[in-house]
């Protein structure tokens, strides 16, 4: 999950509402949400590789999921884009995985 403002009151609350909580990042610790239920995420507040959080979400997609929430989520590709710039070892080995299903939703276009 990608915020563009960790101050914002409301991104406390929410954060308590699903029974999480939220680290403080550290000296060489990112900041985390932790708790039950939200272990599947990571929390950034910086994309490598990518522009800045106002123009990305500009081209962000909406998706509805569970009871009608909307969602937004960046295109494939920019994630893609993020994980080259990136160039971490879990970035690298997840790579030609995200570039397949990239190619199979343009086929499908």
């Amino acid at each position: 999950l990608w915020f563009k403002d960790l101050s914002d009151p409301r991104f406390q609350k929410v954060v308590r509402q699903v029974g999480a909580a939220y680290v403080a990042p550290g000296m060489n610790n990112p900041p985390l949400i932790v708790g039950e239920g939200v272990s599947l995420f990571d929390l950034v507040v910086h994309m490598h590789g990518l522009n800045s959080f106002d123009e990305e979400y500009a081209e962000s997609l909406e998706i509805a999921i569970l009871n009608n929430v909307v969602l937004r989520v960046l295109p494939l590709s920019r994630i893609i884009a993020s994980k080259r710039a990136s160039d971490r070892d879990k970035d690298r080995a997840i790579l030609p995985v995200l570039e397949d299903a990239l190619r199979t939703i343009r086929e499908q276009d």
